[in-house]
């Protein structure tokens, strides 16, 4: 194979092991702009973090329960288990106890790495940072952890809960699945869903099984159909599935799980403080996720198989992202949405205060009220957005040229990914790396 430069051997490296045919769609993903290459890289932003924040107090802020991987796109609608719905942070995978600044960072080098698919200015962009940092400033300064639901939501945030609030169950099982001869069938479109293997089946259902007899609701759980799911950004490639369960019955009252395999969070090895011990990883990204959220929703389960651990969880019609193309280049709307954010940041490390090592709230009242940071957290941001756009440009330049070949990547046994056609349709059936963890 022919030589790669830094950024893509360390992309190569911190991949390996990935279903190579899901891994092709993740690199494809990530070239398309330097956003999508942004949101799939937390593990380069870890690399460059010591040397983004060398001669500031950042290193070295306060303590808080993390997110880990705070982005523009992390964040989106639910229903809780008192069935309101929420606007909250909603992925946790590389939750840690972490400096208060890395959040806000990464989440303000996310504005300006976006600003092209925002289509607002890079001074505008900077501009909207800001306005973000000071936002999370001011509720760290409160010091009450508040919340966002559709009676105190404003602007795009209030539609994305009104939407949600009145989204039918029907709408999401049409997504997914379609009805043959009056029996839902998950659909394998390898742009949503593949077909599972054998293997790959036999551990889900175990998975579920194990879920089902923690909730004890009958018929419920009973298990319907298995695919592999195609979502996300970073973690793409790892272990991921859908399941389509009875729910409450059929065609309609089906319900849908993600089960997705957790890993080691890349935060965490940068942080200067010592970290709880949790019994796997998908029980960390639980607990923290159940800490942080006002309200968390009501299916969520982590399961241990082997080595490797699942978190499960809904799959949602009210759950959704804050799709910010609908205020694209629309200055007003961003600013709202993004002022909403910041606070939201800030009212998740406020609810985990002096927990497990976290600092006070009133240590993050203290520091907050210290406003040189702020101008340090938008130095850092802007440095931190230089790097990963000068990445992008060297990952794409090597994507075009052919020379990230996913299926070379991965360990011994998993070199070469199984293609087959069925129906028309080309589908990878390699058996997933994480099985040998199980």
């Amino acid at each position: 194979m022919a030589r790669v430069n830094d950024v893509s051997a360390r992309i190569l490296r911190h991949n390996a092991g990935r279903t190579p045919g899901l891994l092709a769609v993740k690199y494809d993903r990530m070239a398309r702009d330097p956003f999508a290459f942004y949101r799939a890289t937390c593990h380069l932003f870890a690399d460059g973090w010591r040397a983004a924040v060398r001669g500031t107090r950042l290193g070295h802020a306060p303590a808080v329960w993390s997110c880990g991987d705070l982005h523009l796109e992390n964040f989106g609608s639910f229903k809780a288990r008192n069935r309101l719905v929420y606007f909250d942070v909603n992925d946790f995978d590389e939750a840690a106890l972490m400096p208060l600044s890395w959040d806000v960072v990464r989440l303000a080098s996310s504005v300006l790495v976006g600003a092209s698919v925002l289509e607002v200015t890079r001074a505008e962009a900077r501009a909207l940072a800001k306005d973000l940092v000071r936002a999370y400033a001011s509720a760290l300064k409160d010091g009450r952890a508040r919340w966002v639901e559709r009676d105190n939501a404003t602007g795009v945030t209030r539609d994305l809960l009104d939407e949600a609030r009145t989204r039918k169950r029907r709408v999401l099982l049409d997504r997914y699945s379609v009805v043959r001869r009056g029996r839902r069938v998950l659909r394998s479109d390898s742009e949503h869903a593949q077909a599972a293997t054998p293997a790959e089946t036999r551990l889900v259902r175990s998975i579920v099984r194990e879920v089902a007899s923690r909730e004890r609701r009958g018929t419920f759980f009973r298990i319907l159909g298995v695919t592999r799911r195609i979502s996300g950004g970073g973690s793409l490639g790892l272990g991921r599935w859908m399941v389509l369960i009875e729910g409450n019955g059929a065609p309609h009252q089906h319900y849908l799980l993600d089960v997705k395999a957790a890993h080691p969070s890349v935060a965490r090895g940068q942080s200067p403080y010592p970290q709880r011990r949790f019994p796997s990883d998908a029980e960390r990204v639980l607990v923290l996720q159940r800490r942080a959220q006002a309200r968390s929703p009501d299916l969520l389960h982590a399961v241990r198989r082997g080595r490797t651990s699942f978190l499960v969880r809904e799959l949602q019609p009210s759950k959704d992202r804050l799709r910010l193309e609908l205020c694209r280049g629309r200055l007003k709307e961003l600013r709202v949405a993004l002022v909403t954010m910041g606070e939201v940041a800030a009212w998740d490390a406020l609810r985990g205060a002096s927990r497990d090592g976290s600092a006070s709230a009133e240590q993050l009242m203290a520091f907050a009220m210290k406003g040189e940071w702020r101008a340090d957290v938008l130095n850092a941001a802007r440095e931190i957005s230089r790097r990963s756009s000068a990445a992008w440009r060297a990952f794409a330049r090597d994507l075009r040229a052919g020379r990230l070949q996913p299926h070379e990547h991965g360990p011994p046994g998993e070199h070469r990914s199984a293609v087959v056609r069925r129906g028309g349709e080309a589908r990878d059936i390699t058996p997933h790396p994480v099985l040998a963890a199980v």
